[in-house]
């Protein structure tokens, strides 16, 4: 199990959120920086209809963000965008055919932008922290 598993699983104990993952590169590259940390085993047992925030770590197809689209009751979940591919489209040019967070046309509520390439583990506690405290980024 690594920190990421271990602080989403605590604080889903303490909040009663549940977590889905919409996970990409950025877990290839901090696994690659940190051997103790592993995606692999790191799977969604939440449904994404079921989930409370979605944290998405990927640059976006049309086809992931149709996907999102469809999903009932999307404006009312967390969406939090885990580095800089979903966020912006990452620092690579791909030629306009991949997505970010702010094409999901069906959420009115406020994105939480988790800064980086890769993201550090910091960035993203502070970020659910702050949801917890009132003090959303």
């Amino acid at each position: 199990m690594n920190n990421y598993q271990t602080y989403c699983d605590a604080y889903s104990k303490r909040t009663g959120k549940k977590f889905h993952w919409f996970l990409g590169s950025c877990c290839l590259e901090i696994s690659k920086f940190n051997e103790k940390v592993s995606f692999s085993n790191f799977s969604s047992s939440t449904n994404i209809d079921d989930a409370d925030i979605i944290v998405i770590g990927k640059k976006l197809s049309a086809r992931d963000i149709e996907f999102l689209n469809s999903i009932e009751g999307i404006s009312t979940k967390r969406i939090i965008s885990f580095g800089i591919c979903s966020t912006s489209g990452g620092i690579f040019e791909s030629q306009g055919m991949l997505k970010t967070v702010n094409e999901i046309t069906n959420f009115k509520g406020e994105i939480s932008f988790v800064p980086g390439c890769p993201p550090r583990f910091e960035n993203f506690t502070s970020v659910l922290e702050a949801e917890v405290s009132g003090e959303v980024k």
